[in-house]
């Protein structure tokens, strides 16, 4: 498997991360209990959708 493959794999996961975040904060109902763990998910899934674009863009610009 090459790199761009992987990383394209590493940025839907990111992305599926981040969208579970924000539809649990935006549409879930909240308990006091467990309001840390869908911002935990967003705040992850947003900071592995930046590194991820960065890495693929790197690789892109790398390969032309």
């Amino acid at each position: 498997m090459n790199t761009k493959k992987k990383l394209s794999i590493a940025l839907i996961g990111s992305f599926i991360i981040f969208s579970y975040g924000v539809y649990r904060l935006g549409f879930e109902e909240r308990t006091d209990e467990f309001t840390a763990l869908p911002l935990i998910f967003a705040v992850a899934g947003l900071v592995g959708l930046i590194a991820n674009l960065a890495k693929l863009k790197d690789h892109t610009d790398k390969n032309e």
